[in-house]
């Protein structure tokens, strides 16, 4: 729904979905590229990438409350908000639920229980992977929520985001999938070692 009309545009956009699952790509296909040159493995760097994004979308979230690009649709919840400010990108007029801060809450909260149990499990690969797809998860529910139509939303249900936490839930659960049986794989072998 956003056309680029100037090269700058491209680079400070205003269309918070595409910014921030852009980003997500762009950067896991950089941090891929790089792996691969350096002849390492994306595992071995997911666990801090994965927490420090969820620190970062914290402070995301809240600056899209501040400027407008994440926003709800009209809800009865009681915990409605109004923008009123004349250069808001929100085109509803009356009270929209919260988006932004609920997205803030709950990022907040995997952010902090991903923190928690890195110090306290000590599965390599098994934080990054699990955070991704709760993260992926908190974007398929809240999308429902979301005030913002999209080329996909206009003809179904679904929006482009809910799309995007589609896919990557799945490519989390298929690499937390090979996580777990390369760890079935060397217990047996371990076991022998040890007898």
């Amino acid at each position: 729904m956003k056309f680029i009309k100037e090269p700058f545009e491209f680079f400070v956009m205003s269309e918070y979905n595409f910014s921030l699952f852009g980003a997500i790509f762009w950067f896991l296909l950089v941090l891929v590229l790089l792996c691969r040159l350096e002849k390492s493995q994306l595992k071995k760097y997911i666990d801090g990438v994965v927490v420090a994004f969820l620190f970062i979308m914290v402070i995301g979230y809240i600056g899209a409350f501040f400027w407008g690009q994440v926003y709800g649709r009209e809800t009865s919840f009681g915990i409605e908000i109004t923008y009123t400010n004349p250069y808001s990108l929100v085109p509803f007029q009356v009270p929209v639920f919260p988006l932004p801060v609920a997205y803030a809450i709950g990022t907040f909260l995997v952010f902090s229980a991903m923190y928690i149990l890195s110090l306290f499990i000590h599965i390599r690969w098994f934080i990054g992977y699990l955070g991704l797809i709760i993260f992926a998860s908190m974007v398929l529910g809240l999308e429902y929520f979301s005030g913002k139509q999209d080329v996909l939303s206009v003809e179904t249900s679904f929006n482009l985001p809910q799309v995007y936490a589609i896919i990557l839930i799945m490519w989390s659960a298929y690499q937390l999938y090979k996580v777990f049986q390369e760890a079935e794989s060397q217990t047996p072998q371990t076991q022998h070692a040890q007898e």
